[in-house]
Parts: structure tokens; C-alpha cells; sequence
């Protein structure tokens, strides 16, 4: 069995502005008193955003689902604003 690198993104963005989320989001992470990506969300969501699977561990409050729930938004926004093709169906 060989033994693959995997690697990480190194670069952590230290806001949610920084990932690139529309206004809306981040309005409204604002409006929940959501100032900053706590550190599972540092970690997860670039890996999330660019298509990798991740398992991450962390304590209950930490920001897990959160870290699960942006990109899962992003993706129903973009496909939202996709053109509908009945002839793709």
C-alpha cells in the first residue's frame, strides 16, 4: 500500500468576507452575531468550498454545522441561478 500525501489548504482566510459569500450571507451571519469563522470553520470550510469530503472533529458550539451549512447554501445559490434546460432532464 502506498502512502499518498495529502495535502491542506495552509493559507487560512480569516473572515467569512475573505471566502467570497455573497452580501445576503453575510448580512445575515451578522445579524446572528457571527463576527468570525471560529477554528473548525478556519479549517473546514476552504477544504468544504472546493469540493473535498473532510471529516472534522470538534467540540458541541463550535461551529460544525455551520462549517456543513455554508457550502451546502452556496451550492443551492449557484444552482439557483442557473439557467433550467428541460432537454439536460
Amino acid at each position: 500500500m502506498s502512502s499518498a500525501a495529502i495535502s491542506f489548504p495552509t493559507q487560512q482566510v480569516p473572515n467569512f468576507a475573505e471566502m467570497k459569500f455573497p452580501p445576503a450571507v453575510l448580512s445575515w451571519l451578522e445579524g446572528k452575531g457571527i463576527k468570525r469563522p471560529t477554528p473548525i470553520q478556519l479549517q473546514g470550510l476552504p477544504v468544504i468550498l472546493s469540493g473535498r469530503d473532510m471529516v472534522g472533529v470538534a467540540f458541541t458550539g463550535s461551529g460544525k454545522t455551520l462549517a456543513f451549512a455554508l457550502p451546502a447554501v452556496m451550492t443551492a445559490l449557484q444552482v439557483r441561478s442557473e439557467p433550467i434546460h428541460l432537454h439536460d432532464r
